[in-house]
């Protein structure tokens, strides 16, 4: 299943390990000057790819959520090193 990892793991870091390449991925958004996407955009790229791993409409649609999130913050963060004063 999609959040089972081991039983050391907490759910809070198998999420957070989970996330980030989300994040990478928004902060190599920025370097390459690819076309950047919203929250809302995000999440419904990535929600179906979720739906194919957790049968739970409602988690697939939490997780997509928090993971636009990542993808968000590392634009965020790529924007703050190559553009600051676009960043307030």
């Amino acid at each position: 299943m999609f959040l089972v990892e081991s039983n050391e793991d907490s759910l809070l870091e198998i999420i957070k390990r989970k996330g980030q390449p989300y994040f990478e991925r928004g902060y190599n958004a920025v370097i390459e000057d690819r076309p950047l996407r919203t929250f809302n955009e995000a999440a419904d790229i990535i929600k179906p790819k979720l739906l194919e791993c957790v049968s739970n409409e409602w988690w697939a649609e939490a997780l997509a959520c928090m993971f636009a999130r990542c993808y968000i913050a590392g634009i965020v963060a790529a924007a703050r090193l190559f553009a600051p004063d676009l960043v307030a």
